[in-house]
């Protein structure tokens, strides 16, 4: 008898610390998740993708000499077509670990988990935050998001800013999280539609006047160094202004010959935009701690809406996430669910219509394709067969040998051109693209 007691003692003891602890370990289990499928993702999902040769080309430049001008890329000038923070970034990356692919994809993960632990952070003051964590973590396991953990491109560095940029902003800290969503444009221009909506988000939900009153040294340092950042692009843009406004413009234009209409006024998104507009008035008006969301929701909405992008999908992902939990964060607090608890009935269908959403949406796959069996925007994880083997490089790399005479660098076209990085003979300097 007491054997069986003590048994039962411990298993109470066992689970009450699982129970207590459940949100941690969320945490822990969606990070190795991550970990695992960036692993098995390698060089497959995504395949190497020709806009990382356009920035990783600059980024060896600031490696090598400190600019961002690359023969490579354009032999007469710098190419100005995108903002410098993550060219900058990858390239004293590059100083530290050498230029190399796997570097810069492994730095896109690594913002990508720190993007999903600022996520999770958010969240876990919402009403019923492990259901809320659960949303988050299969969404940020979806294909998008592993895709552009392995990349090398500026969308999880981004990314992780706008977030960070919310913890602060939702902890009281103002003007530190505005300075942050300031320097995300510095790594991809979307940054621009969250530094605006939190600057509306501020002014509309009266905290302007409380924030200008408790302003700190260390706030006032925050916004020093964002003003320096911007002071220094608008000098690297004065430098050479002619080819500066012609790769913007060719930016512009490409983005605006867009037929961005059909795609923003869907009967989803007018149904969706309704719904925000009176959970967001709502929630200011009752004062909960969640209508920032809204901020995050509108910007995001209106990048996958513009941008038309497959890599803007994180985007999708993050209006996925805001929006089931902003809604259910308003009922909860309004019926006073949050202390009585939420029916079991009404929370399994908010559940299942959640679930059918993202499912629709595309930001939930098939159980059976978890976590290393995804397919997004027609790329698939490798299936027995690695995109490249050791032998395979060292085949090609014998073949480019060969054809070098004396001295001289041979010029070599790859398609796609991003392979070029996985060459020793390329990365050596003795071949050229």
């Amino acid at each position: 008898m007491t054997g069986r007691i003590r048994a039962r003692e411990v298993l109470s003891t066992v689970s009450g610390v699982i129970w207590r602890y459940r949100y941690a370990g969320l945490v822990v289990f969606f990070l190795l998740v991550q970990v695992w499928q960036h692993v098995t993702a390698s060089y497959a999902f995504p395949t190497p993708w020709p806009d990382e040769s356009h920035f990783l080309w600059q980024s060896i430049a600031f490696q090598q000499d400190n600019t961002l001008y690359s023969p490579i890329l354009n032999p007469d000038r710098t190419v100005f077509w995108m903002s410098p923070g993550y060219l900058i970034l990858v390239g004293l990356v590059f100083k530290l670990f050498g230029a190399d692919l796997s570097v810069a994809r492994a730095l896109s993960f690594v913002f990508l988990i720190g993007s999903f632990s600022l996520c999770a952070w958010l969240l876990r003051r919402s009403a019923l935050p492990a259901l809320s964590l659960l949303l988050c973590g299969i969404i940020f396991s979806g294909g998008s998001f592993v895709a552009c953990g392995n990349v090398a491109r500026p969308d999880t560095l981004c990314l992780f800013l706008i977030l960070l940029g919310f913890v602060l902003l939702h902890h009281g800290s103002v003007w530190k999280g505005l300075a942050l969503l300031a320097v995300s444009p510095l790594a991809h221009p979307i940054g621009l539609y969250f530094a605006a909506a939190v600057v509306v988000y501020i002014v509309l939900s009266r905290r302007l006047r409380k924030a200008c009153r408790s302003l700190t040294r260390a706030d006032a340092a925050f916004l020093a160094v964002t003003g320096l950042f911007w002071l220094a692009y608008t000098v690297y843009a004065l430098s050479d202004w002619p080819s500066f406004s012609h790769d913007m413009l060719y930016q512009f234009h490409r983005k605006a010959g867009r037929d961005i209409l059909p795609v923003m006024l869907t009967e989803e998104n007018i149904f969706l935009a309704v719904i925000v507009l009176v959970a967001f008035v709502h929630a200011v008006r009752k004062k909960l701690p969640t209508s920032y969301l809204v901020a995050m929701i509108v910007p995001a909405w209106l990048v996958v809406s513009m941008g038309n992008e497959m890599w803007y999908d994180i985007y999708k992902g993050l209006i996925y996430i805001c929006v089931p939990v902003l809604l259910l964060n308003v009922v909860a607090y309004d019926t006073g669910a949050r202390n009585k608890g939420v029916p079991l009935a009404a929370l399994s269908l908010f559940v299942l219509l959640l679930a059918f959403w993202c499912y629709k949406g595309g930001l939930i796959h098939r159980p059976g394709e978890y976590p290393d069996h995804l397919r997004w925007a027609g790329l698939q994880f490798p299936d027995g067969v690695d995109y490249i083997e050791q032998s395979d490089l060292i085949r090609v790399d014998a073949v480019l040998d060969s054809l070098i005479r004396g001295d001289t660098t041979m010029a070599v076209q790859f398609l796609p051109r991003a392979d070029a990085f996985l060459l020793p003979s390329v990365k050596a300097g003795r071949v050229t693209v």
